[in-house]
Formats: structure tokens, C-alpha cells, sequence
């Protein structure tokens, strides 16, 4: 079955937002998106292949191939805490249990990637800021993913 078809149109674009909102409550967090950032979010979503969860392998390829959706997300209104917590409530009314949970924690590796793109020397762990962890914390509530 396609993941696709659990959703409508409406609900899809939803999903294909979620990592647009993540990326920018990450690379925002420091008042400036720099090239870095934007590259690491463009590393995700064009490896959606790797991803063994097919919602966010299929979510991934369509925000990859469909610019479309970019102009759309341009276009919404909504704040990323409003779109995140309609995705959260969105992947618990129609989504197995499995797939909404590596869909959660696929958006948390990108927003953990996003933060560790700038800072810190190359080849060496980059520091994430205290901004961006926040957010990130912020994305994992807002997703009701428990962090450890």
C-alpha cells in the first residue's frame, strides 16, 4: 500500500511541510540560515532512499521532487508550533503506530543534522547551540516524542 493513500491531499501536504518547519525552527535559533544548514537539510531529503520507514521515504522524495511544495509552504499561515503539533495530531489519528514514530524521529535526526551543520571545526563534532537545542526540545513536545 502507499503511504500516500492513508492521507488526503490536504493531510499530505501537511506531512511534506513538517520538515520545512523543523529546519526552521533549528537554523533560525541563531537569527541567521547560512548555506551550511540549508545543505544539510538538502543532504536529507535528497538520501530519502536510506530512510527504511516508507512515510518518510515517500514525504522526503515528494518534498525533494515537487517544488510545488515549497510555494505552498511559502504561502501557509501557520506558525510551526500550530504545524507541527497538527502533524503530531495527524500521524496519531491515521498513521500505524511504527511509521508516525520514525516519522517523529526522522524530523528530530533532521532538525539534530540542521544544528550540527555550522560551528565547531570541520571533521570534529560540531556544538549545537543553546538555541537550537531549545527548539529542538521544543519539536520533540510539540511531537509528543519523550527525549532522553
Amino acid at each position: 500500500m502507499d503511504t500516500r493513500e492513508l492521507f488526503t491531499e490536504e493531510e499530505w501536504r501537511l506531512l511534506t511541510f513538517a520538515p520545512l518547519w523543523v529546519f526552521c525552527a533549528v537554523a533560525s535559533a541563531d537569527a541567521a540560515i547560512d548555506e551550511e544548514e540549508m545543505a544539510a537539510l538538502a543532504r536529507e531529503v535528497a538520501e530519502a532512499e536510506e530512510y527504511a520507514e516508507p512515510l518518510v521515504r515517500d514525504v522526503f522524495r515528494d518534498l525533494r521532487s515537487d517544488d510545488a511544495v515549497l510555494r505552498a509552504y511559502r504561502e501557509d499561515e501557520r506558525e510551526t508550533d500550530q504545524g507541527l503539533a497538527e502533524v503530531a495530531d495527524l500521524l496519531a489519528r491515521k498513521a500505524p503506530a511504527a511509521s508516525a514514530d520514525a516519522f517523529k524521529q526522522a524530523l528530530l535526526y533532521v532538525g539534530r543534522r540542521v544544528a550540527q551543520a555550522t560551528g565547531g571545526q570541520p571533521l570534529l563534532p560540531r556544538p549545537v547551540s543553546t538555541g537550537e537545542e531549545l527548539n529542538l526540545f521544543r519539536i520533540a513536545d510539540l511531537l509528543g516524542v519523550q527525549v532522553e
